[in-house]
């Protein structure tokens, strides 16, 4: 398994774990179905470099997640990235096949994504990973 698919798989047990956060999304997915119910957040894209000194190796991860709501205003939507960043910055937890060194956030933004008032809030988190 990568380690890219190794961490979506532990940040999506991570975050569907959470009953604080589950309270306020209708799930996470890697890619939703259209039949989803808003708010959800979806693991997207990720960038995958090496990680590598003289005693150790792994990867350097950093995964997008997207939170997406149709709620008037953006309140709602900072209201569940404050959860995630809460449930993964500086977190510790299991990377099978893999150890997390550091899990840290990265950056933000949000965007309107069209005229039916769909709102995208966007958050990147670094891992640093070791074989």
């Amino acid at each position: 398994m990568t380690a890219a698919l190794a961490l979506q798989k532990a940040v999506y047990s991570r975050l569907t774990g959470d009953t604080a956060l589950m309270a306020l999304i209708s799930g996470v997915y890697d890619v939703a179905d259209r039949a989803a119910s808003y708010p959800y957040i979806t693991i997207g894209a990720d960038t995958v470099d090496a990680y590598l000194t003289k005693t150790t190796s792994g990867f350097n991860v950093l995964l997008r997640l997207d939170i997406w709501t149709t709620a008037l205003g953006r309140s709602p939507g900072k209201a569940i990235e404050n959860e995630v960043y809460r449930l993964l910055h500086r977190a510790t937890f299991t990377i099978t096949g893999f150890t997390l060194i550091d899990c840290q956030f990265d950056s933000s933004e949000s965007s309107l994504e069209n005229s039916d008032r769909l709102l995208r809030g966007t958050l990147r988190f670094r891992a640093l990973i070791q074989l």
